[in-house]
């Protein structure tokens, strides 16, 4: 019972540690994205920037894809003896492929402002792939091999002591 309990508790600290990093990816591509697009004389402060991306992260799809993929995640590391040479590439396109997905669905479900004309899901899904496909792949695959890190690998012990 110890051992499952333990295994848990390493499945969601290497849930919330992959969320972590995939986040921080994200938020990091928006800021260069952002302050990289502006003429620099017009350029905000890397702080108001930074800010921004937090705002995009939380509130325009990434954040809620992080969240809406935690149970396929967990069946994904159910599944892990399906691979088992194959571990950090596994996870990491798994963690690619599914976030990918969720944001990209939940980026054309996330509000936009009004001078913004309505368009239908696929057409939204279609505009997220272009704008944010990128940074959705690679922040997953950083979900995933930090997922990895954390939870699966396992770390030889060493016999003796120094």
């Amino acid at each position: 019972m110890g051992n499952s309990n333990r295994l848990f508790a390493r499945r969601i600290v290497g849930y919330l540690a992959g969320t972590a990093a995939a986040t921080l990816i994200y938020v990091i591509w928006d800021t260069c994205v952002t302050h990289l697009s502006v003429a620099p004389a017009g350029r905000p402060s890397i702080m108001f920037e930074m800010g921004v991306a937090i705002f995009f992260a939380i509130f325009a799809g990434f954040g809620a894809a992080m969240i809406l993929i935690a149970p396929f995640w967990f069946l994904v590391a159910l599944w892990r003896n399906s691979a088992p040479r194959f571990g950090a590439l596994y996870f990491s396109t798994m963690g690619a492929a599914l976030t990918f997905l969720a944001a990209c669905a939940m980026s054309s479900l996330a509000p936009k402002p009004l001078f913004i004309e309505d368009q239908t899901f696929f057409e939204g899904f279609r505009i997220a792939v272009e704008r944010q496909g990128v940074v959705f792949l690679v922040a997953g695959a950083v979900f995933g091999c930090v997922y990895w890190l954390v939870t699966e690998r396992s770390l030889p012990v060493s016999t003796s002591q120094s």
